[in-house]
This record gives C-alpha cells, structure tokens and sequence, in this order.
C-alpha cells in the first residue's frame, strides 16, 4: 500500500472515531443521567426507610401513652370519689366545730345559770 492511501485510511478512520464519538455522546451523557438519577432514587428510598422506621417508633410511643392515660384515668376514679368524701367530711367536721362552741357558750350560760342566785330561789321553791 502507498503511504498516500495509508494517509487516507488513518484519515477515515479518524473521521469515522470523530463521529462514533459525536452519536455516542448523548448516550453517554443519558447513561451518566440516569446513574445520578438511579443514586438520587437509593438516597430517597433510604431517607424513606429511616422516615417510616421513625414514624413507626413514635407510633408506638403515642400507643404507650394513650395506654399510659387510660390506666391513670382508672386510678383516678377511686381518688376523685375520695376527694368527694374529703370534701363532704371537711364540711361536716367544720358544722361539728360550730356546734361545739354553740355547746360550748350553752355550757358555760347554763353553768351561770346554775351558779346564779336566781337559780337558787327557782329551786327552793316547792312544785
């Protein structure tokens, strides 16, 4: 083969890498799209993984608590009505303080009474 066809040849061939090169592009630049899309998707589902494994764990806390609730609102059941009774006995036992001083300041008129003089004559007196 002559130098000149050699020349050709490597000139054809390089034309021909030039545009392999040229059509092949957009599809290496696709292919690298899609990678950088296929790495956002895996980030995303992980993220997504974490997100529902965490919403499940406060799921399960807020079941907790509710439980948590309802037993308190059992023990406060009794504690309520003791209040009441509390209540009712503080009244009735400041009624009883009342009536004790009433008793009191009748104690101390009939004591009066009795040590006066004019019981004395009421006493002596026949019926």
């Amino acid at each position: 083969m002559s130098s000149g066809r050699i020349g050709e040849l490597e000139l054809l061939v390089q034309r021909l890498r030039q545009q392999l090169d040229r059509e092949q592009s957009p599809k290496n630049d696709l292919v690298h799209e899609f990678e950088k899309i296929w790495q956002h998707l895996k980030e995303s589902t992980s993220k997504m993984s974490h997100v529902q494994n965490e919403l499940e764990g406060l799921e399960n806390k807020s079941l907790s608590l509710q439980q948590r609730i309802e037993e308190l609102n059992k023990e406060m059941i009794p504690l309520r009505k003791m209040q009441a009774d509390y209540q009712e006995m503080r009244q009735q036992c400041q009624a009883n303080k009342e009536l004790a001083n009433e008793l009191k300041v009748s104690s101390g008129r009939i004591g009066e009474f009795l040590n006066s003089p004019a019981f004395f004559r009421a006493s002596s007196k026949p019926w």
